[in-house]
């Protein structure tokens, strides 16, 4: 009972703030870091059906602990900012807005990050996207750029050319290889001579059969076929392309060859 009597009081707090009304809800998120069960009160008014009046008072209430918590010490000002950002994920983006932009103009990468819960990927216009891109020249904290990730990049907006020398992780390279393919294929296909790995990565990602002679250009371009002999299987699994594969373990028996030859 001791270890599933934290877990019961949970449940039993939500239970109570959830047979509050809602205007008493609010009032009760006003008190932020003075409120027991705020974390209870954030997710029953994220379950509620809200008017829009409702939800305008919603923001008001996220803006104004936005703004206090900048007057505390480092300590609580992250409480509260954690405590912000769940309410920026339940309001409706229009009205969340202004609140996310605040943020990510400010100083303190917590913060910042705070803000980039609080976007979802519908918001991601060119004007958004030039945002982010401006806010990294400022800040170099690429954990801006990869917001943007989630949905083919805008090219208009942004030279994907310069987003992936942001990133020293191929993981992230491949992300930005794949956002671009999204955008638009032959765009995307100039990243192969240069970024070669993460290149095959994110078209195995992408799913799509017909990257499938795309890798295996790609393979046939390299100059170090043998690093990514692994990847390039992978990637053509992913593609149910079964007659590159036959070609790829040829291509394998003959690379095992020469390097048997040269130890040799």
């Amino acid at each position: 009972f001791e270890r599933k009597a934290p877990d019961l009081r949970k449940r039993e707090g939500l239970a109570r703030v959830r047979c509050l009304s809602f205007k008493e809800k609010l009032r009760r998120l006003k008190r932020g870091l003075d409120e027991e069960y705020f974390d209870e009160l954030a997710f029953a008014v994220g379950e509620s059906e809200r008017t829009e009046r409702q939800n305008v008072d919603l923001a008001t209430i996220v803006a104004n602990l936005t703004k206090r918590s900048t007057h505390l010490r480092s300590s609580e000002r992250a409480r509260l900012d954690r405590r912000v950002g769940k309410l920026l994920r339940i309001l409706p983006f229009d009205l969340a807005r202004p609140i996310v932009l605040d943020l990510l103009s400010d100083p303190l990468k917590q913060r910042r990050q705070i803000g980039l819960k609080g976007i979802r990927s519908e918001a991601m216009d060119d004007q958004f996207v030039q945002l982010l891109w401006n806010r990294f020249r400022e800040t170099e904290d690429n954990t801006l750029l990869k917001a943007i990730l989630g949905r083919p990049i805008p090219l208009d907006a942004l030279d994907p050319r310069q987003l992936i020398e942001s990133f020293d992780e191929d993981y992230w390279k491949m992300r930005v290889i794949e956002a671009t393919l999204k955008a638009n294929r032959s765009r995307g296909a100039k990243f192969a001579s240069s970024h070669p790995l993460p290149f095959i990565w994110a078209c195995g990602r992408l799913e799509d059969k017909r990257m499938a002679s795309l890798v295996v250009d790609c393979l046939s371009n390299a100059s170090d076929q043998v690093t990514l002999i692994d990847i390039t299987a992978w990637a053509l699994g992913k593609l149910g392309a079964t007659m590159e594969l036959t070609e790829l373990e040829a291509l394998l028996n003959q690379l095992s060859e020469q390097l048997a030859a040269e130890n040799n």
